[in-house]
């Protein structure tokens, strides 16, 4: 009976690599960055208040863990240093050729819907041309034309993944313990000496847009959680010192959920609550906790492509709402958005398989 239980249970575990509480957080985090973006629908007598910076430190979260991933593959792989640039150029481009699909075909799916919208305002040859920094994913180099806005974070992310990747198979013992480190507290320091704290991404920052100044700063911190997650992974626990980091996670994910969305934190406060992120997420990684026990079953790995494709095509819902309800109470309008969301998903995961299946066939063919 006993065994029985036991080969139901192995079913149902999650027996591959992939961290499903990370990507629980992403799910969790994509719909912070909805409500966020929500704000167009808030009104002078709505009574509900967006939390302060909810979207800013979400998207934060996401650099730390592309920052943790680019780390642990590059060292994994062992790069020669002799070729830095050339392999640190590889994995970039790679890096984009795994959502280059999704990625492109929620921008086409943003740019049409605009065009039909503003069809007697715009010129449509105009429109296509100037997707094309977007679609290429080199917007935050400074060229800011774009429609599908949150996708700044994936121009920013693999445009500074670039030299940091260089740096990492350059010089590994450098670029871990000296370069990350520091570059991840000065530009955290940097950011809030600024009158805007919370940088504004098309903003500018001298040589560089402050969205290529957030990507910085989060992927360093990626860096700093991966070299706690080694620690980690290090250490033989036995039962009560899993009941300690399980305690430590439990209490730094409860302050900090509790901090964002609660509380109505000062920005003292709430940049004083990253710092507990790189610890939250290398506890996660490292499976050292009992509560990565509640995070490995199959089903939880649709959390990823679900988190993935809310983020990609929140923004055309938006453009909708904003240009046909705007004026409706906040929660109407909150309703008429998740709605839009769904449709729009489910268009996405459609003519995204309609893609690969053109594409298959094709291949097959020839």
């Amino acid at each position: 009976m006993i065994s029985n239980k036991n080969q139901m249970l192995e079913k149902n575990l999650n027996l591959s690599s992939r961290n499903y509480q990370i990507d629980f957080l992403k799910l969790i985090f994509s719909i912070c960055v909805v409500i966020y973006h929500s704000s167009f629908l808030i009104k002078e007598g709505t009574k509900f208040q967006i939390p302060t910076a909810l979207g800013w430190i979400a998207v934060h979260f996401f650099f730390i863990v592309s920052g943790f991933f680019m780390t642990k593959s590059i060292i994994a792989k062992k790069y020669d240093p002799k070729n830095a640039g050339k392999m640190a150029y590889d994995y970039v481009i790679k890096k984009f050729k795994r959502i280059a699909l999704p990625y492109c075909v929620a921008t086409i799916l943003f740019l049409f819907t605009y065009i039909y919208i503003n069809y007697e305002k715009v010129n449509i040859f105009d429109s296509i041309i100037n997707a094309l920094p977007e679609l290429f994913a080199i917007s935050m180099s400074g060229i800011t034309l774009e429609y599908n806005f949150p996708v700044w974070y994936i121009s920013a992310m693999l445009l500074v993944m670039l030299p940091l990747g260089y740096l990492l198979i350059k010089n590994k013992d450098f670029f871990l313990y000296c370069f990350a480190p520091l570059m991840a507290l000065f530009l955290y320091g940097y950011m809030y000496q600024q009158e805007n704290k919370f940088l504004f991404y098309k903003g500018g920052a001298g040589l560089c847009l402050n969205g290529i100044i957030r990507a910085g700063c989060g992927l360093c911190f990626g860096v700093i959680t991966w070299l706690l997650y080694e620690e980690l992974q290090k250490k033989e626990m036995i039962s009560y010192q899993k009941k300690i980091v399980t305690g430590i996670e439990g209490g730094i994910t409860i302050l900090f959920f509790y901090g964002i969305l609660f509380h109505k934190s000062s920005i003292a406060t709430l940049f004083s609550l990253l710092l507990l992120l790189p610890i939250m997420i290398a506890i996660i990684f490292s499976e050292k906790s009992y509560f990565a026990r509640f995070f490995q079953y199959k089903w939880m790995k649709k959390m990823d492509s679900i988190s993935f494709s809310i983020y990609l095509n929140h923004a055309v819902a938006r453009r909708i709402v904003s240009e046909y309800w705007k004026e409706i109470p906040y929660w109407s309008g909150m309703a008429v958005f998740v709605f839009f969301i769904l449709v729009f998903c489910m268009i996405h995961f459609l003519l995204v398989k309609w893609v690969l299946f053109l594409w298959n066939r094709k291949r097959k063919k020839f």
